[in-house]
């Protein structure tokens, strides 16, 4: 069954759109999302308030999803209040966002995917109804396209965007300092945007608090969490909970009773063995030429000055294979290039 949800996610087609048609969510009218459809060059129109007919067939894709997707997950309680019965579910019973989300892309990838759609018919046999993977390798027959992976800078391009003064200290994100010897002549200086009061942008990747960029032009500058707490093991892991079991009593730091409890919990539990599937998407990963941290180059360790490798006058001309350093940006899947250059 692993193998062969898997082999439907590769033969998932995947298309960049020259334009996208979305209302008014929050997300959508963000200066992130916005900025991210001009770098990759696609057109971003937004609806006029409550008009669901300027988007028509996404509202009935709404309506598709809940009758062969949402009805049928765990709690799913009607659209309603009104359709809405007394059943109790337990927690833990309940599937997190993340599992929500991964559950709806198997869905995608292997039932709607391959699912006969009433739009996609053959224009000389109109009673053939095609799939969509059905419908894009027609195209690709016709027009083949070849899928560039995202560089380093494009990838911290799209990353969301916060605005901060570069104090004499370096930045605080978040609670937490960053800096760069890079920051010398940029501290305590307006920056040009007047429209953010003389602020500096700073793409902050949600998912890697070790490291910042401030965007300069065209090139994104390394900043590090100064912190004798950046190095720890499960440091960001051990913070989250900590964080979240604070947020929970209504504070906003964690106290020190809350990081040990979530240290000792991690020392009895340990981290998660990784599933088949993730094993298998790790090696994908790593495997696939076209992966975005394969496309970074990997540069040979430099030997200290005036050393000499150890049994040189016995291998004279022999070529000796070099143990490859650690890359500027480390392989690692599936977001390894959110990593700071600086990081040994």
């Amino acid at each position: 069954m692993v193998e062969r949800f898997e082999a439907l996610r590769d033969a998932q087609p995947y298309i960049f759109p020259e334009s996208i048609t979305t209302d008014r969510g929050a997300s959508y009218v963000s200066r992130h999302f916005s900025d991210a459809c001009r770098t990759l060059g696609t057109s971003l129109t937004v609806n006029a308030e409550y008009s669901a007919t300027q988007k028509a067939k996404i509202e009935r894709m709404f309506r598709t999803v809940k009758d062969l997707f949402t009805q049928y997950a765990i709690a799913f309680l009607g659209q309603s209040t009104d359709m809405r019965g007394d059943e109790v579910i337990a927690t833990s019973q309940l599937l997190t966002l993340e599992q929500l989300q991964e559950l709806f892309e198997d869905w995608v990838a292997v039932s709607w995917q391959n699912r006969p759609h009433k739009a996609l018919r053959d224009p000389r046999n109109p009673r053939l109804m095609l799939t969509p993977n059905q419908m894009v390798a027609a195209y690709r027959e016709i027009a083949p396209e070849l899928q560039v992976p995202l560089t380093a800078e494009k990838y911290i391009a799209l990353l969301p965007t916060e605005w901060r003064v570069i104090n004499h200290y370096g930045v605080d994100i978040d609670l937490r300092v960053y800096d760069s010897t890079e920051l010398g002549p940029l501290r305590k200086k307006r920056s040009p945007h007047h429209r953010q009061q003389g602020k500096w942008p700073f793409h902050v990747d949600p998912y890697n608090p070790m490291t910042v960029w401030l965007e300069l032009g065209d090139q994104f500058v390394p900043l590090d969490w100064r912190s004798p707490y950046s190095g720890a093991p499960m440091a960001d892991e051990v913070w989250r909970v900590a964080r979240a079991q604070a947020a929970a009593r209504g504070e906003s730091e964690p106290s020190t009773d809350d990081l040990n409890e979530v240290m000792r919990r991690f020392m009895y539990k340990g981290n998660a063995l990784p599933t088949k599937r993730q094993k298998k998407r790790a090696i994908s990963a790593r495997t696939d030429p076209l992966a975005i941290t394969n496309q970074l180059p990997h540069v040979a360790p430099a030997s200290p000055p005036g050393s000499e490798p150890e049994g040189a006058d016995d291998v004279d001309d022999e070529k000796v294979d070099a143990v490859p350093e650690k890359p500027a940006w480390p392989v690692a899947a599936p977001f390894g290039m959110t990593r700071s250059p600086d990081e040994a």
